[in-house]
């Protein structure tokens, strides 16, 4: 159910839902959604977020808030952040490469050009 929870979280960590409409979601009976929620809202002391006591919810007017979300979009927002800018890095090195591909295309075109300029001159002139 704790991914049915997630997925439905709005970007302020907000799940607007009714204990039958959440369990309906989950697919999961409404006895089953009514003791998700009670573990959910109650204390953890195997928490690795001592936080709220280790809750991760708590009830809101309309549904629930995931308490530690804001916690964990930053988080995400950092991962984001590397991973675009891994791939931009990448882009970056593939283009610098393509531009030095054709400098050195367009430098070996020219040194050609200048030593079959060179070679008519020596043999008297344009052919």
């Amino acid at each position: 159910m704790w991914i049915t929870v997630l997925a439905m979280t709005d970007r302020d960590g907000i799940i607007l839902a009714s204990v039958p409409g959440l369990a309906d979601r989950a697919k999961v009976s409404l006895e089953e959604c009514q003791s998700a929620l009670k573990v959910l809202m109650g204390p953890d002391k195997w928490s690795r977020d001592k936080g709220n006591e280790g809750r991760r919810l708590r009830e809101v007017d309309g549904g629930w808030e995931v308490l530690n979300h804001r916690k964990y979009r930053e988080l995400m927002s950092k991962e984001e952040r590397k991973e675009y800018n891994r791939v931009k890095q990448a882009e970056y090195r593939v283009k610098k490469q393509a531009e030095e591909r054709m400098r050195r295309a367009r430098e070996k075109k020219e040194r050609e050009e200048k030593q079959e300029a060179e070679v008519r001159l020596l043999h008297g002139g344009a052919q």
